[in-house]
Formats: C-alpha cells, sequence, structure tokens
C-alpha cells in the first residue's frame, strides 16, 4: 500500500468537514484513480492544524494521477453521503471503498422487486466486494 498524506488544510473547500465515504466516493469518481485507489484514513487531532487525511493506493501514482488527487482535494465539498441516519444512502451516495465484504446498509431510493425505474422505495443491501446487492435478489441495486 502506497499512502499519499494531506493535511487538513488542503481541503479548502470542505472548511474542515470530512466525511470518508463522500470523500472516497469523490476519489473513485476520477477514472484515472479509480482502479488503484484502495481507501482513506482521517486523523483528527486536537489542534486541527496536526489533523490529515492519508489516502492508500495499491501503486505508486504518476503525476498526472497526483495532479488528479490534488483536484479532488481542493475541490471536495465536506457534505456527507449519508442522510444523517447511520447506515442510511441514496444509492448514489453508498461508499464504494474502505467496505467489508457482507456490511450492510439501507438503499434509501433502492428498488424493490415491482417498482421502476425512479421508483425505488428503499431496500436493504449489503457489499460483495464490488457492488452493493440487494438481499432479496443478490442483484447490483438500482434506483
Amino acid at each position: 500500500m502506497i499512502p499519499v498524506t494531506y493535511p487538513l488544510t488542503s481541503f479548502v473547500s470542505a472548511n474542515g468537514q470530512i466525511f470518508l465515504d463522500s470523500l472516497d466516493n469523490a476519489v473513485v469518481a476520477v477514472p484515472s484513480l479509480d482502479p488503484t485507489y484502495l481507501f482513506s484514513s482521517f486523523s483528527e487531532a486536537i489542534d486541527q492544524s496536526e489533523s490529515f487525511v492519508e489516502f492508500y493506493f495499491s501503486s505508486p501514482l504518476s503525476p498526472p494521477q497526483q495532479s488528479d488527487l490534488d483536484n479532488v482535494v481542493a475541490a471536495y465539498d465536506g457534505q456527507p453521503g449519508y442522510t444523517n441516519a447511520p447506515g442510511q444512502y441514496l444509492v448514489s451516495d453508498l461508499p464504494q471503498r474502505g467496505c467489508c465484504i457482507s456490511d450492510t446498509r439501507w438503499a434509501l431510493n433502492g428498488r424493490k422487486v415491482g417498482e421502476g425505474p425512479g421508483s425505488g422505495t428503499g431496500v436493504p443491501v449489503y457489499w460483495s466486494g464490488s457492488d452493493w446487492l440487494v438481499f432479496s435478489t443478490d442483484e447490483v441495486v438500482q434506483v
């Protein structure tokens, strides 16, 4: 694992607000970073100037990848990916990194069997190692 560390002050748009699920999703959304990105960790110190975020990659970053990560850090807005209820997420905000196989969440707008596109009323989901699957069907959760 290759760590890349940023002081909290680097997150200029986040104003010190770090939520690892939404931060991980922001990194995964960048095509050049997704294949090698593993997870991140936030180390918060009493003195905020000593707080930092460490990203972990499976291989060293190339200069373009480093630039892409710099851009993600600067643009990250510090918004949570969850709905303020533990374990409840919109499908688009379900964490994509840092999950263990069989972790469970509630997909607020996920579709049950028989619900049409865009009309999901929520389903329990579990992490397969690469996707969030609906318990009742073992298929990838859909909106």
